[in-house]
């Protein structure tokens, strides 16, 4: 079977109340977000692959329930159904995060996953000033796609679920930006506002200041007048 390399290892995985997993990195992504904390990733800088059969020793071996795909954009890798499939067939379910912009891959594997963390950068209004060379409706297609899988599988919840993202990173998301996302997203889903924070390795260390915690919780207010379920969270 061919499989993608695998460029990271974390002994833990968020996907929402399950925590017991493993996060594990493919490489390459289609944008270049200022705060991104994997930057080698991202710039296929000095990467050092991880074998498939250490992952799965680690994640038998140390009965994880849950593997997260994370990255860099792991639907640029035209190997990612078979790498969910492999590791399926541990017995693990499996989740993934995803920036959405790559539609036709996310639905070719929506099927197979049992958790999707979607992140949406910001407005498609600011989107196509910060990203003009992405079609950025693709994130709110792809939102589309993953309500409908929820909702196909509704029956049991605990097969399949969902999150939003969106980095609270001041060039990208504003006042208004929060009110344009929030018309895009369905009422009661999840969505969490992560503040970014001032990591050494992210992709570009220039003097960008956090909102301060009064600015993060007038956003928060914002957002949960239109999404009461929203919640905070940190990169």
């Amino acid at each position: 079977m061919n499989l993608p390399v695998i460029f990271g290892l974390n002994g833990s995985s968020d996907v929402g109340e399950n925590t017991f997993g493993v996060s594990i990195f493919l490489d390459g992504c289609n944008l270049r977000c200022p705060y991104c904390m994997n930057s080698r990733l991202v710039l296929k800088d000095n990467l050092v692959p991880v074998d498939i059969g250490y992952v799965k020793k680690f994640v038998i071996g140390n009965k994880r329930e849950w593997v997260t795909i994370s990255g860099g954009e792991p639907t640029l890798n035209e190997f990612l159904p078979n790498l969910i499939d492999e590791l399926k067939s541990w017995g693990c379910k499996v989740g993934m995060s995803t920036n959405g912009t790559n539609n036709k891959a996310l639905e070719n594997v929506l099927g197979k996953l049992n958790y999707v963390a979607l992140d949406i950068k910001t407005s498609i209004r600011k989107a196509e000033l910060v990203y003009p060379n992405v079609l950025w409706s693709q994130t709110f297609k792809s939102y589309n796609s993953i309500t409908q899988e929820w909702a196909r599988r509704s029956e049991c919840k605990s097969d399949f679920n969902f999150e939003v993202r969106t980095t609270l990173y001041p060039l990208f998301v504003d006042k208004e930006d929060i009110v344009s996302i929030a018309g895009g997203l369905n009422y009661g889903h999840k969505w969490v506002l992560q503040q970014f924070r001032l990591a050494k390795n992210r992709l570009e260390n220039n003097d960008i200041q956090p909102y301060s915690e009064e600015q993060v919780d007038e956003l928060l207010k914002i957002a949960q007048k239109y999404i009461p379920t929203t919640s905070l969270g940190y990169v």
